[in-house]
């Protein structure tokens, strides 16, 4: 909905809402429709109005007493979750913490009311998901020395949220020390709620996909504690669902996908561990997935990029177990991709940095004259 139209819904709200002040249906309609403001705000990059009509609106539901319990706490965790994000995206990471926590205690309360609900359930395990993530990023930002003071951080109205997903990476958790225990506790306990939710439904392939990743979350905090051990059978059990999930629709590119994050990931674990031809077969059977996967759409850029970096993780294995030939033709080929991403891309500096690097790699495995 554009801003316009819902402020002029909101105007007529208001209207209808100061006729019979103490109407709760009235007064939640009011509350819902400051929240469309709200998202309509947020979309428009007016992160500062936004927030002041998530917080009216949460106001106004926690206040009607008269409502059916379980409608009030699920309207009251929905303005928290709205509240929470955009309080991450402007950069205000305590605040945001603080507001996730209040959102992830009423979507408890909500399932504690109806123990039976899935979808309530699953509630929980996504708002434990997301303040275990917003601890990583804070550990993360912080290590870095890029907080700014307080938990803040800069922002353009849409970056921290997009980091939020970019940085839960083995290697960017590496450096996430601080609050990386409350983070995996939390995400623990997003596992348990999505096993028991997957052993009830063993058909619903949305609870499954959300458990495979539930289940990678869990092994990249073991494995940034270097956990390796206890990184591996997470990581496999992650690999088995998915692998479940893909035969099911072999033609379905994201279950590809999904298959071969859990491919690479366990191939990291194993190299971690020493197992250098183990993780050479999990590499090899990634690079399969994701050439085909480029080859079905060569014009994604960000499968191309996927490509390229398993290559170069195969042809690192090769490089130390001395196969210099397979080592060349693996960072050769991500080297034609990286130069192909550069031309698609020239103002992107990641792809001349790449392209660097793997002449360096190739370098090294060069015949000596």
């Amino acid at each position: 909905m554009p801003v316009l139209a819902a402020r002029r819904a909101l105007d007529e709200a208001r209207a209808v809402t100061d006729a019979a002040p103490t109407d709760g249906h009235r007064r939640r309609n009011l509350a819902r429709t400051l929240n469309a403001l709200g998202d309509a705000l947020k979309r428009s990059g007016d992160l500062t109005a936004a927030l002041t009509c998530y917080r009216e609106a949460y106001d106004i539901v926690r206040a009607l007493a008269d409502a059916n319990p379980s409608e009030r706490l699920a309207d009251m965790s929905v303005c928290l979750q709205r509240i929470g994000n955009v309080l991450t995206a402007q950069g205000d990471l305590a605040g945001a913490a603080v507001t996730l926590r209040q959102e992830l205690d009423v979507r408890r309360q909500v399932a504690e009311l109806d123990r039976d609900d899935v979808d309530k359930r699953r509630d929980v395990a996504n708002s434990v998901k997301r303040v275990g993530d917003l601890l990583m990023l804070k550990s993360i930002l912080g290590n870095f020395g890029t907080g700014g003071g307080g938990g803040r951080v800069s922002s353009n109205g849409t970056g921290p949220e997009d980091r939020l997903s970019r940085l839960k990476t083995v290697g960017d958790a590496l450096a996430a020390r601080g609050d990386l225990a409350g983070a995996l506790a939390l995400t623990r306990e997003s596992l348990e709620i999505g096993r028991s939710l997957a052993a009830q439904n063993p058909d619903d392939e949305t609870v499954l996909r959300d458990l495979s990743w539930t289940l990678s979350a869990v092994g990249k905090m073991h494995a940034a504690q270097g956990d390796f051990s206890a990184a591996l059978p997470v990581f496999s059990e992650a690999l088995d669902i998915r692998r479940a999930l893909a035969a099911r629709d072999s033609a379905d590119a994201v279950r590809q996908l999904d298959l071969s994050w859990s491919l690479m990931a366990i191939g990291e674990v194993l190299e971690s561990k020493g197992d250098l031809a183990a993780a050479l077969a999990a590499y090899g059977n990634g690079v399969t997935i994701r050439r085909d996967l480029s080859v079905a759409d060569p014009g994604n850029n960000g499968l191309r990029c996927d490509l390229a970096t398993s290559l170069i993780k195969m042809g690192d294995v090769l490089s130390v177990q001395g196969d210099a030939e397979a080592a060349s033709a693996a960072y050769r080929e991500a080297l034609e991709l990286a130069r192909d991403l550069s031309e698609r891309e020239p103002g992107q500096q990641q792809w001349q940095s790449d392209l660097s690097a793997l002449k360096e790699r190739m370098a090294t495995v060069a015949p000596k004259s």
